[in-house]
């Protein structure tokens, strides 16, 4: 709850400017609290986490990713596994040992798949991709960073993002981070906000 990729807690309160921090008092921990709220609505660890995550990293990550890159080939994605009466089963009616067991992830899918999937079907093989941001970030396209502590909104302390910069240079992951303040960048000098 209290960490993300991105900008956690600490993080925040060392990249925002001071006046921006004092300003958003009892907000400042909106994004912890709603997740630490979804997780408390679970009847265990397993059915926590799971609603942490239906709540919180599928819609703002996993079906963000969907929609842009379905939308970029003028394709019309279907998500079947979240028709609303499987939904509403799964989170009702299913118990966590049949969603995990062990190391075992997917369960119920698997032994489905096993009796209703042809035997030639991998069904154990489920592999994500990450997009090499640090790499990038790191490598030849390191310059696209170059001077983004300067073009900033004052929201953002310069000396913070710099840190980021060097931290980044010196091996370490910040190139999710980098790349979002990049994209605030570039929001707003299209939106024409004043910078520092």
């Amino acid at each position: 709850m209290w960490g993300s990729p991105f900008f956690d807690a600490a993080l925040r309160k060392t990249i925002l400017s001071p006046e921006v921090v004092a300003q958003l008092g009892d907000e400042f921990l909106s994004p912890e609290m709603y997740r630490l709220g979804l997780f408390e609505t679970g009847v265990d660890p397993v059915d926590s986490m799971t609603r942490t995550h239906f709540g919180s990293i599928l819609p703002d990550d996993f079906l963000v990713k969907v929609d842009r890159t379905s939308m970029a080939v003028s394709l019309e994605m279907r998500c079947p596994l979240l028709d609303v009466r499987l939904v509403e089963f799964a989170f009702s009616r299913l118990p966590s040992a049949w969603k995990v067991h062990g190391t075992e992830g997917r369960r119920l899918q698997k032994l489905l798949g096993r009796r209703l999937l042809p035997p030639a079907l991998d069904i154990e093989r489920k592999q994500g991709f990450s997009i090499p941001m640090n790499d990038w970030l790191r490598g030849a396209d390191r310059h696209w960073c170059d001077g983004l502590d300067k073009v900033l909104p004052g929201v953002i302390r310069p000396s913070a993002v710099a840190d980021l910069l060097a931290g980044q240079a010196r091996g370490r992951t910040n190139g999710a981070r980098l790349f979002a303040l990049l994209m605030l960048s570039i929001a707003a000098r299209n939106l024409s906000l004043e910078m520092p």
